[in-house]
């Protein structure tokens, strides 16, 4: 079983609205093509991140500041030797 990351879950989520859309062209029933604008609707309003309760979002910006922040506290502390 293959595990995902945050950021190719974030980029299959978009990829849903293109979906929705192309079904939404393709609907011949009312109900279904009104229940599809209504998710249409909700998918191009919503944004798709993961976020620590709210506070940051958690991808690869956080991952590479991270390093960065620990790497010049290393260099700090080796100086200071």
């Amino acid at each position: 079983m293959m595990k995902a990351s945050p950021s190719q879950t974030v980029k299959k989520a978009k990829l849903t609205g293109q979906i929705v859309h192309t079904l939404l062209v393709t609907a011949m029933r009312s109900e279904i093509k009104s229940q599809l604008e209504q998710f249409s609707l909700q998918l191009l309003h919503e944004e798709f991140n993961f976020t620590a309760y709210g506070f940051f979002t958690l991808d690869f910006t956080l991952l590479h500041t991270m390093m960065g922040t620990t790497a010049s506290y290393l260099f700090i502390l080796i100086q200071f030797r």
